[in-house]
C-alpha cells in the first residue's frame, strides 16, 4: 500500500476522529509510563543539571568550547568574568523564586525568577532558558541577565507552551507504540 501512495506522490494522509483511543493492554501501558517516570528520568546522566539549572547550563561548556553565538556570531567566545550572569550557577542563587515542571514533566527546570537591583528590579517572570538567551540575548550581545528576563517574559510563556504541547505529543505517539 505505501508503495502505492508513493508512486501517486502522495505527501500525507490526514485522519480525524472523535473516538478515543483504547489501549490494547493498560497494565503493560501502565508499567511503561510507571518505569519512565521513576527509572529511566532519574537516571539519564545529566538529570540533575537539567533539575536544577535548566538549559542554560549548556551556556558554560558552549562558551568554554568557543562555539556560543555572541553578537550575530560574529564573536564566539567571552571571558567568564563578561558573560559570569548568564550561567545558571549565577543568577539561580541571586534570582531563584521557585522552581516549577511543565504539565505532566517530572523534571522541573523551569524556573521563577525575579530581579532584584539595578533597571529592571521588580521584574518577574520564568528564567530564559538557553534558546532564548542565545537567539536574543548574546546575539544582541545584550550581556544583562535582567534585561534577558525582561525581554523573554512573554516570549517564554508561549513557547513553554508550544514545546508543552509537542512534547506530550512526542511522548503519547512513543508509549502507544511500545504499547501496540
Amino acid at each position: 500500500m505505501g508503495a502505492v501512495m508513493g508512486s501517486k506522490n502522495l505527501k500525507g494522509v490526514a485522519v480525524r476522529g472523535s473516538k478515543s483511543v483504547k489501549i490494547a493492554d493498560p497494565d503493560r501501558y501502565e508499567q511503561i509510563i510507571k518505569k519512565y517516570f521513576f527509572e529511566i528520568i532519574p537516571n539519564r546522566p545529566n538529570h540533575n543539571t537539567q533539575k536544577s539549572l535548566g538549559t542554560v547550563n549548556l551556556i558554560k561548556p558552549f562558551n568554554k568550547s568557543f562555539n556560543l553565538p555572541i553578537r550575530n556570531g560574529q564573536i564566539v567566545h567571552r571571558p567568564d568574568e563578561e558573560i559570569n550572569e548568564f550561567f545558571g550557577e549565577t543568577f539561580l542563587p541571586k534570582y531563584l523564586i521557585r522552581h516549577f515542571a511543565c504539565f505532566s514533566c517530572r523534571v522541573p527546570c523551569q524556573k521563577q525568577v525575579q530581579i532584584h537591583d539595578g533597571p529592571y528590579a521588580g521584574e518577574r517572570g520564568r528564567r530564559p532558558e538557553y534558546g532564548c538567551l542565545v537567539s536574543l540575548c548574546t546575539h544582541l550581545d545584550a550581556l544583562d541577565f535582567g534585561f534577558s528576563v525582561k525581554l523573554v517574559i512573554p516570549l517564554t510563556s508561549m513557547a513553554s507552551m508550544r514545546r508543552s504541547l509537542a512534547r506530550r505529543w512526542r511522548w503519547h505517539l512513543n508509549v502507544t507504540s511500545a504499547v501496540s
